[in-house]
């Protein structure tokens, strides 16, 4: 017998496959904003530095909470959203991965902020 196309229920593994494609698109994307504010932060902190000295630049490992980027993302909220998801054993292993290999410090205090604000 014939069934009409719009009576086929869509499996639910197509439909997460979906969400999972757009929420992987986002994390990209937000990931990308991450790399552009290490990149940003490294030009700021060494525009009157040696070639040597440059190249010795180490990120702090750290985004402000409060920071958005230049078209309003709030990239602080998701670093710390990246360190909760972390905390809690559901970050996916080559996301962390890649979170480190960018620089970030998973714990705030691992950075200087600290010594920055006393």
């Amino acid at each position: 017998p014939y069934t009409p196309a719009s009576s086929i229920n869509t499996p639910a593994s197509a439909k997460s496959t979906a969400s999972k494609g757009q929420s992987s698109q986002k994390w990209d994307s937000m990931f990308e904003c991450l790399l552009e504010f290490v990149d940003e932060r490294k030009q700021e902190e060494t525009k009157d530095a040696s070639e040597d000295e440059k190249k010795e630049w180490i990120w702090d490992g750290n985004v402000p909470t409060t920071y958005k980027t230049k078209d309003g993302k709030a990239l602080g909220r998701w670093v710390n959203n990246q360190r909760s998801a972390k905390s809690k054993g559901v970050l996916k292993g080559d996301r962390e991965k890649r979170l480190v290999d960018a620089g970030l410090k998973w714990s705030v205090l691992a950075s200087n902020s600290w010594n920055e604000m006393l």
